[in-house]
């Protein structure tokens, strides 16, 4: 039984793990218009530090899923909004200063070569 509960952790933690690692991936496409494998890399950068802390936002919102099936399957139309604009705003803290030098605007009048 030991064995079996080891080897069920042992495939479960490494994907929460990387499920975390890379959850901004799509976002820095869309914000920052780089490709997947640039976006993978920017993401496993950006939580670098703070998985744990991620983790923990996760696990906050499974309980408010959880709640949200519990008053009758209408809070669930609340629910996922408001975890949807929470993950935005991490996002949005996260990246305030991690850009992509490459992607950044010119500063007006500057010239570029």
């Amino acid at each position: 039984m030991l064995i079996v509960v080891l080897g069920t952790l042992l495939f479960i933690v490494p994907g929460v793990i990387w499920g975390i690692k890379y959850s901004f991936m799509f976002y820095i496409m869309v914000d920052q218009n780089v490709g997947p494998i640039k976006a993978l890399e920017m993401s496993g950068q950006m939580t670098n530090g703070i998985k744990m802390d991620l983790f923990v936002m996760y696990l906050v919102f499974i309980l408010i899923t959880i709640a949200g099936f519990l008053a009758l399957f209408v809070g669930i139309f609340v629910a996922i909004p408001v975890m949807m604009m929470a993950q935005v705003y991490v996002y949005r803290q996260m990246a305030g200063g991690f850009r992509d030098p490459m992607m950044q605007e010119p500063i007006e009048g500057e010239i570029i070569e």
